[in-house]
């Protein structure tokens, strides 16, 4: 049986990308360290393995023999064994030279195979590993590359802990019916660097009702960032029940969690056809309607729908299925003066519903006006006022018709619209504006679809004041404690009811919570220091109306605690200088770090930083083997660390 590999580009960022050192990446899989390095050594070089463990002064050679990529078809069939006819057919390479040169000069391929198949690796010179580790210890794996006279032409070093690091599983993985079979689709997160991620593939099993677990791909399923994950089960049986459950596989074979989605019992989801031969009459009880049964034996129902117009959106008017025996139905709701359109489908047994029938038009006719609107009342609501009603029970029905004035005979038609909405909102116009205080006679009418008028609904309301209060007096913010008090004078309206604070964070406005509305002072606790605030407060009436806003000046939250010291601070003399290199503090207002000189030990140190240092490390083109140095670490009050002792520039590897 041959595996297939989904082959994409995003796999590239997952593998190539991921080194600790940059040109190559190490995994641990039980005692067992496993190191692959990135690109196939070019035609004249090897690599050399050393690693330092817990108590080593020194680096061991781990490689007896280097690390080289093979030359001859020989070779590849040796190293390959059994992998060498699938990685062949899945290539599509005729002879074991060609599928070198393929492997040799394919970057994108020979990574992807390097992680999958580790002989590859083997067979291009970029593969290792080693067991026999303690596991929860701590080495060093140093790759040394060497040309012919055995000469370090480059070497790169990174930190291995012995510990399994399983892949995260699958997220969100679902399933759906489609016509061809089961849909199975996932998510997984982007390539995390420096977080280990070394997830390839993913393997997905189903289980029946019989409880049986069985592997339905035989081809890999390759983690693709930026992709839709998505794979097909054409073989799922109608009528059964599957379990689908999903695992995360590394380069390494370490298995994540495994996650599940179901039951999911596959049924027919093809829909039935149309129905056909659908005809229409108008009549004293309604519209009936009449067509066709379907020629599949196993639609068991039908739907009608009705449309207001050729470009509206249907709606379904048989509250319970019209059985396939008697495919007839009598639409009692049709409107008189309204044009209709009509369509029917066919639902079969297991609930697919097909597309509607062709569209039929009918125009049924009436000549009474409608009837009085019901329990019509007028309320305010954010300075509108808003009138709701009860439609009156007629079928034909159009719109309603609203008006307003200052008495019960003489007003203007504020809005004329179709529909059967039965609430109005009237904020008032230029031309007719509400007046705060003013007494208002509001009336609806009912319009059918001949635009007839029935007996209006009328209803009294008057307006309170919609003038917003004066804006609260100054307002100062200063620093008490670990907390912002704010302060203000209050508003000189004799209706103002409460205040409104708003905490400003650059950008970023929050409302702040007032445990008593008229009080004109507050405390807020939730600030952090090395911020810079402003708050803003506004004045509310009991008609809620607000003012417009006071603000106060910037106010910065200064933190006086100096951050942590930077640890295992380190110094290297190099071509270009001294690089002095430090550990990562942990503040949450770090600014960076600045580094100090002095020729003496004990001496006086110079800061030779003009800004914070944002990275790990800084070089001092104009140091000397002679200088000492300090690193301290500053947060954004300009509070500066403590610093350890100095240390000298040294000689040493970059």
């Amino acid at each position: 049986m041959r595996t297939w590999i989904w082959l994409f580009s995003g796999f590239l960022a997952v593998s190539a990308a991921r080194a600790d050192s940059g040109d190559f990446l190490t995994a641990v899989r039980a005692d067992t360290v496993f190191l692959f390095i990135r690109e196939t050594p070019p035609v004249g070089v090897v690599c050399h393995v050393e690693r330092k463990g817990p108590g080593d002064r020194a680096f061991v050679r781990m490689t007896q023999n280097p690390l080289r990529p093979a030359v001859s078809g020989a070779q590849v069939s040796a190293i390959l064994g059994d992998h060498y006819s699938t990685i062949q057919a899945q290539l599509e390479t005729v002879s074991p030279e060609q599928m070198l040169l393929r492997l040799r000069f394919d970057t994108f391929t020979s990574m992807i195979y390097s992680m999958l198949y580790h002989p590859v690796g083997t067979l291009l010179g970029r593969f290792f590993k080693m067991p026999g580790h303690e596991p929860g210890n701590q080495y060093v794996y140093r790759v040394l590359w060497m040309n012919r006279d055995g000469e370090v032409i480059r070497a790169r070093e990174s930190e291995v802990r012995i510990k399994e690091n399983p892949p995260d599983p699958p997220d969100n993985l679902r399933v759906r019916l489609t016509e061809r079979g089961v849909a199975v689709e996932w998510d997984y997160p982007r390539w995390r660097p420096g977080r280990g991620d070394l997830t390839v593939q993913f393997v997905l099993t189903r289980k029946t009702s019989a409880g049986i677990w069985e592997r339905i791909h035989d081809r890999i399923l390759l983690r693709m960032d930026g992709l839709a994950y998505f794979y097909a089960d054409p073989l799922a049986e109608r009528g059964e029940t599957y379990i689908y459950a999903m695992k995360a596989v590394d380069a390494l074979g370490l298995e994540s969690e495994r996650v599940e989605a179901g039951p999911l019992t596959v049924r027919d989801i093809t829909p039935p056809s149309a129905p056909a031969g659908l005809t229409a009459e108008s009549g004293p009880g309604g519209i009936r309607l009449i067509w066709n049964q379907n020629p599949e034996l196993d639609v068991i129902a039908y739907h009608v729908y009705r449309w207001e117009g050729i470009s509206e959106d249907s709606v379904r008017i048989n509250a319970d299925p019209v059985s396939w025996e008697d495919p007839f139905f009598i639409d009692e709701g049709a409107v008189t003066g309204v044009q209709y359109y009509y369509g029917v489908s066919a639902v079969d047994r297991e609930g697919n519903e097909s597309v509607r029938s062709n569209r039929i038009a009918v125009f049924p006719t009436d000549r009474t006006p409608p009837g009085k609107p019901m329990n019509l009342s007028a309320g305010l609501e954010d300075g509108m006022v808003v009138l709701t009603w009860a439609p009156p029970a007629d079928t034909d029905l159009w719109g309603f018709r609203v008006s307003r004035g200052f008495d019960e005979a003489n007003q203007y038609i504020l809005s004329e619209k179709a529909g059967l909405n039965t609430n109005y909102s009237d904020r008032g116009t230029d031309k007719t504006p509400l007046r705060p205080g003013g007494r208002y006679f509001y009336t609806v009418k009912a319009l059918d679809t001949l635009r007839r008028a029935g007996e209006p609904a009328g209803v009294w309301i008057t307006l309170p004041d919609r003038e917003a209060p004066d804006q609260p007096g100054g307002i100062l913010a200063d620093i008490e404690g670990e907390a912002v008090r704010i302060r203000w004078n209050p508003s000189p309206s004799l209706d103002a009811a409460g205040y409104r604070v708003i905490r400003h964070k650059g950008e970023i406005a929050e409302e702040l919570k007032m445990e008593e509305p008229g009080r004109t002072v507050l405390f807020d606790r939730a600030v952090q220091k090395g911020f810079t605030y402003r708050y803003s407060v506004t004045a509310r009436d009991t008609a809620g109306n607000e003012s417009a806003p006071v603000t106060s000046a910037p106010l910065f939250m200064r933190d006086f605690d100096p951050p942590p010291r930077p640890r295992f601070t380190a110094a290297r003399l190099t071509e270009q200088g001294v690089r002095i290199y430090w550990e990562l503090v942990v503040d949450f207002d770090l600014a960076g770090y600045h580094v100090y000189r002095s020729v003496q030990a004990t001496g006086i140190f110079e800061r030779i930083t003009v800004f914070p240092v944002t990275d790990l490390e800084f070089v001092d083109f104009s140091g000397t083997p002679d200088h000492w140095y300090r690193v301290r670490a500053v947060d954004t009050s300009n509070n500066e660390s403590e610093a350890l002792e100095a240390v000298k520039a040294v000689r040493g590897p970059q």
